[in-house]
This record gives structure tokens, C-alpha cells and sequence, in this order.
């Protein structure tokens, strides 16, 4: 029988940089009898990797199960005479049940036997990591909560017990912040494969914005409604792609939480006999302290941006206010930005982007 190592994320542990991982270490892979069909070539460079299971996500979303079949016969499994694949996307999390099924019996049918691999984190610092997604990709705007740990360990929740009711006792819980074991290795070890031949990524893949880059895009966010936060976020994080960041704990936040996020946790551990333990926070938690960072910095670089952003048609109205909205609180950090900026804005509104 095949083995498949269906790889589901969960949120905010480390997939982006494990797909780009394995999309660097294809050849590496197959040389140990390992099938990583290259299906996002690009995830190796690391532009917002989506893994090769983004295909099967969308075959299975679209109900398209005659070619959810095909993928897995020839594509996932593409060498000859492979007896193991991979398969990863974090959106396959959100697979409901009855799809779930329809999976297993197209593996049944092929003789693959599937066997899930799930990376947990943390949940503090997971919840705070989602959050911070939300602020650079999706405009949010609002202040961290305990809403965002709660929403985030029911998450985690609702797809390990979809998971855990469908495949029983063929999961492979991860811990993120295990601290003998990196992500890469820790995936490794879970399928018998040895990394001593893998590359190693040459950059973080999907980083955080720092504490102080957090707090001025959710200034912006609110001037622009979340239009322009994807661009400038992926432009702060480029200026130092490598740059470490840290998590902001606040200590009414961790109070607050319900017992039912401390019962959350207890199930997860003693279904999966998690080692480490999943906890509430990193046994590695720092105070929240964060080296120096200038607002003005962080504000006259998102000014050079604004300055050779082009637009789309449909929204250079809308950046044309922003900027000029922007100009006016970039004022107190650079008077010469602020008035480039407000020219800028009185020439993309007039129709000349040059």
C-alpha cells in the first residue's frame, strides 16, 4: 500500500516556510523515495508560497472529485513505482467532513493510505501571529484581544477534531515551538527521512511585522480602509525580510481568557499525547520588551513607497485620497516627504502616473 502524508498547517506554525522548504528539496526528497510534486514551483523563492495541495483544494472545493482522483494517481504520486507523497496546503484544514470522506475513498480505491501531519503552536502567540496577519493583509485595524486568542484556539479545535473523527489515530501532531526540533526537521523525523542532504532557505519566509510596524499599519489601515495594506506591508517586511520580531504580551489579555481555551488545551494534549505539551504560551516567552524602532523611519519608508506605487484603474481614486490623508500625518515626522506626498496625490487624482 502507498503512503500519503496529507500536510493541513494549522494556522500561523511555520507552513509557508516548510512549503518553500519542500519545494527547494524536491530532488532531495526523491533521491529518499519521497514524491513532493512541484506543483507551485515559485513557493521555492519564496514569494507567498501556497504548497502543491492549493490544486487539490480547489478540485475539492469545486466538488471535482473525478479530478481530485487524477491528482493523487498521477500527480502527487508522478515517479515511477513511488510508494510515498506528500501533500501540503493549510487550506485543507477547512476540508469539511463529508469531503473528507470522499478523499479517503478515492485512496482506498487507489490503495494510498492517507496519514495527516498537523503543526499546533502555542496559543497565545499563534492568536497573536494571526492577528498580525490581519493587520498586513487584510486591512484590519483594531487592537489585539482576547476575541482573537478565543477565535484562534476554536480554530485550532474545529479542524483537529474534523481531522481526528475522520482519520482516528493516523494524525501527526507537531509542536511548533518544540525546542529540539525545528519545523523542517520535526517534519522529517515524522516521515523517516534524513535532512542531512536538504538546502536550507535563504530567508524568512512570511514574516511578522514588528510591534512598532504593527502599530503604524493600523494607523494606515484606518486612513486607507484596508485598501493599500497588502502593498505596503510586503514592502516594509522586503526592506529587511530577515529582520527578528517578537510577540507583544499583554498581561490583562492572558488573564482574561475563558477556562474553556485551558480545557481546549488539555484535550488537544491528551488526545494527541502531545510531547512538548501544547501551552498557552511559549515556555520561551520573553518579556515584551522590542529593540528601538522609530515611527518617523517606519513612516518616511512607507513615504518612498507612496511616492512609485502604481495603482490599479479601479483604485487610483482611492489612493489619490489616501495619499493626501497620508501627507497630512506624515507632516510630523518629514515636512519634505509630506509635501512630496501631496503632490503625488494631486497628480494621480488628475490621471498622471508617470
Amino acid at each position: 500500500m502507498r503512503k500519503l502524508f496529507l500536510h493541513i498547517g494549522l494556522g500561523k506554525t511555520g507552513s509557508s516556510a516548510l512549503q518553500s522548504w519542500l519545494s527547494l528539496n524536491t530532488e532531495a526528497l526523491k533521491k529518499q523515495g519521497i514524491d513532493y510534486a512541484d506543483l507551485k514551483p515559485h513557493d521555492k523563492l519564496g514569494e507567498h508560497p501556497s504548497g502543491n495541495g492549493t490544486v487539490l483544494f480547489e478540485a475539492i472545493r469545486a466538488r471535482n472529485f473525478g479530478h481530485v482522483e487524477e491528482l493523487i494517481k498521477r500527480n502527487y504520486f508522478y515517479s515511477e513505482g513511488s510508494q510515498t507523497a506528500i501533500i501540503s496546503s493549510e487550506l485543507l484544514q477547512n476540508v469539511w467532513p463529508h469531503k473528507l470522506k470522499k478523499i479517503e475513498d478515492i485512496c482506498q480505491r487507489n490503495n494510498v493510505e492517507v496519514t495527516v501531519i498537523a503543526y499546533v503552536r502555542s496559543v497565545y502567540e499563534g492568536a497573536y501571529s494571526a492577528y498580525g496577519q490581519l493587520v498586513k493583509m487584510s486591512g484590519e485595524s483594531g487592537d489585539f484581544s482576547v476575541d482573537h486568542v478565543e477565535d484562534y484556539m476554536a480554530a485550532t479545535l474545529r479542524s483537529l477534531r474534523r481531522y481526528s473523527d475522520h482519520f482516528g489515530n493516523r494524525i501527526i501532531l507537531l509542536n511548533y515551538d518544540d525546542p529540539d526540533h525545528d519545523i523542517y526537521t520535526a517534519f522529517c523525523a515524522s516521515i523517516c527521512v534524513s535532512t542531512s542532504k536538504m538546502q536550507a532557505t535563504e530567508k524568512r519566509i512570511n514574516r511578522s511585522l514588528s510591534h512598532t510596524e504593527l502599530k503604524v499599519q493600523k494607523q494606515l489601515n484606518v486612513l486607507h480602509g484596508g485598501n493599500f495594506s497588502a502593498p505596503i506591508s510586503k514592502y516594509m517586511a522586503g526592506l529587511s525580510p530577515n529582520k527578528s520580531t517578537s510577540i507583544h504580551y499583554d498581561a490583562e489579555i492572558m488573564s482574561a481568557l475563558s477556562d474553556q481555551v485551558k480545557r481546549d488545551i488539555e484535550w488537544i494534549n491528551e488526545r494527541f499525547q502531545l510531547t512538548p505539551s501544547l501551552t498557552l504560551y511559549s515556555c520561551n516567552k520573553k518579556s515584551s520588551g522590542h529593540s528601538p524602532e522609530h515611527v518617523g523611519d517606519i513612516m518616511q519608508s512607507i513615504a518612498d513607497w507612496a511616492l512609485t506605487y502604481v495603482p490599479k484603474e479601479a483604485s487610483r481614486r482611492e489612493f489619490g485620497e489616501y495619499l493626501a490623508k497620508f501627507s497630512s500625518i506624515l507632516y510630523e515626522y518629514s515636512m519634505e516627504a509630506s509635501k512630496r506626498v501631496a503632490v503625488r496625490s494631486q497628480e494621480i487624482q488628475k490621471g498622471d502616473l508617470t
